[in-house]
């Protein structure tokens, strides 16, 4: 078995990631909050930016609700505060204790058993950037094929007030269902990964 260290965006792969069946070292190095007040950098801030921002203090939880293993590292931060810091906020993420611009969770059951859920959050910024942004959906394996994505894309999409955006990989074939229901790439994502 291998032990790996992540880069912080797992959450962006995490069917790739499980599969590893690895062992995942951490890092808290979690992106500073935007000054959102700030017209001109609102006018140039990226929507991937502000999902970095949002998604990467969920990282350790998305590890933990897959069952994969992991411990944290200091690497990347200036000081110790910040990892006992970073860890706290990791955790009030996952406990949803921690001030956003709202959002909903969906889930799906089936005799007290979840098999499908989605997670939407809001930018706090409409009209520049999409108002929502599909952070999380997942069907349990037993149950894919069913419908129950369909299902739930088609109640987050009723639920929301404003525009969606997500996040998909090339390859990933649910692709096919978001275009279906609506959802186009009129835009490139360029990363700069440090």
């Amino acid at each position: 078995q291998y032990v790996i260290l992540g880069g912080g965006d797992e959450y962006e792969r995490i069917n790739d990631i499980k599969n590893t069946k690895a062992t995942f070292i951490l890092p808290l190095n979690f992106p500073k909050a935007y000054d959102v007040e700030n017209t001109f950098l609102t006018n140039s801030l990226e929507l991937e930016a502000m999902k970095e921002w949002n998604q990467r203090p969920g990282n350790p939880m998305a590890l933990d609700v897959n069952g994969i293993s992991f411990a944290f590292t200091t690497k990347g931060l200036k000081s110790m505060k910040e990892f006992k810091a970073n860890i706290q906020k990791a955790i009030e993420y996952s406990t949803k204790e921690i001030t956003s611009f709202g959002g909903f969770t969906m889930l799906i059951t089936d005799d007290n058993n979840i098999v499908g859920i989605t997670v939407i959050n809001q930018t706090g910024m409409g009209g520049y950037v999409p108002e929502n942004i599909l952070v999380y959906i997942a069907t349990h394996k037993e149950c894919r094929g069913k419908g129950i994505g369909k299902i739930l894309m088609r109640n987050a999409i009723e639920y929301c007030t404003g525009d969606i955006a997500l996040h998909v990989e090339a390859n990933n074939p649910a692709k096919h269902l978001y275009a279906k229901l609506g959802f186009t790439n009129p835009y490139l994502e360029m990363r700069l990964k440090k």
